[in-house]
C-alpha cells in the first residue's frame, strides 16, 4: 500500500507552507487522492496526495483558471489523475494531463502527448465521457512525469523517501476494488453538483421573470 505521510511531510512534498495548504483546503481549491482530509486524520496523507495537490497548483498557475475550480474538476476526476499516476510508475515515455475548456463543459484527460493530440484533433471518440467538450476555448497541459519526479525531490530534501511505487499497482486485487469505490463517490458528487447547478438555474430564472409580465 502506498506510503503515508504526515503532516509535515505532506507539506514539503506539495512545496508549500501550511498557511497555503489550508488556505487552499478552506477556499476549496484542494484536491487529494480520497477527497479533502479534514481535521480527524490530517495526519494520514498518502504518497499519491502531493502529486495531487500539486496538480491543482500547477493547472491554476498555468491556465489562470481560479484554483477552486480547478480543485473540483481534478476532485471529480481523481481516477484519471489516480490511474495516469499509476501509468507513469512503469512508462517510460513522458505522460501529462490536459485540461480542456470548452464553451459550457470542462474535461481532464491524460496521456502521451500523442495521445493527447490524437484526443484533441482525431475523430470524436465513442465513449460519451470521452468525448471533447464543443467550441473548444483553452487547453492547458502538464507533464505528470515531471511533476511527480519534482514532488520525489521535494520529498529527498526534506530528509524522506515517498517510496515507489507511489500506489498499488493494477495486478494487485486491491486496486481494482479502490477504484471501484472512488467511481461509486466521483457519481455520488457528480449527480450532488448537477443538482446544485440546476438549483441555481432555477433560482437565477425565477428571480429574472418573477417581475416580467406577458405583453
Amino acid at each position: 500500500m502506498a506510503r503515508l505521510l504526515n503532516r509535515r511531510e505532506m507539506l514539503a512534498a506539495t512545496g508549500v507552507s501550511g498557511f497555503v495548504f489550508d488556505r487552499m483546503i478552506k477556499r476549496g481549491g484542494m484536491a487529494l487522492t480520497f477527497g479533502v482530509v479534514r481535521a480527524p486524520v490530517r495526519d494520514r496523507y498518502i504518497a499519491t496526495d502531493p502529486v495531487f495537490a500539486r496538480t491543482v497548483i500547477d493547472f491554476a498557475s498555468a491556465s489562470r483558471l481560479p484554483q477552486p475550480q480547478v480543485g473540483v474538476l481534478v476532485r471529480l476526476n481523481n481516477l484519471v489523475v489516480l490511474d495516469v499516476i499509476v501509468r507513469a510508475e512503469t512508462e517510460i515515455e513522458p505522460l501529462g494531463l490536459a485540461l480542456i475548456k470548452g464553451a459550457n463543459a470542462f474535461q481532464l484527460i491524460s496521456g502521451t502527448e500523442i495521445e493527447l493530440r490524437r484526443h484533441l484533433f482525431g475523430p470524436p471518440p465513442e465513449q460519451k465521457r470521452l468525448r471533447r467538450p464543443g467550441l473548444i476555448e483553452q487547453v492547458t497541459t502538464i507533464n505528470l512525469t515531471a511533476l511527480i519526479a519534482g514532488v520525489r525531490r521535494n520529498a529527498q530534501k526534506a530528509g524522506f523517501d515517498l517510496g515507489a511505487p507511489l500506489f498499488l499497482m493494477p495486478g494487485d486485487p486491491r486496486y481494482a476494488g479502490i477504484r471501484r469505490e472512488l467511481q461509486e463517490i466521483r457519481d455520488q458528487e457528480t449527480k450532488r453538483l448537477e443538482k446544485t447547478i440546476m438549483s441555481a438555474r432555477v433560482a437565477v430564472r425565477q428571480r429574472i421573470t418573477e417581475n416580467v409580465m406577458i405583453q
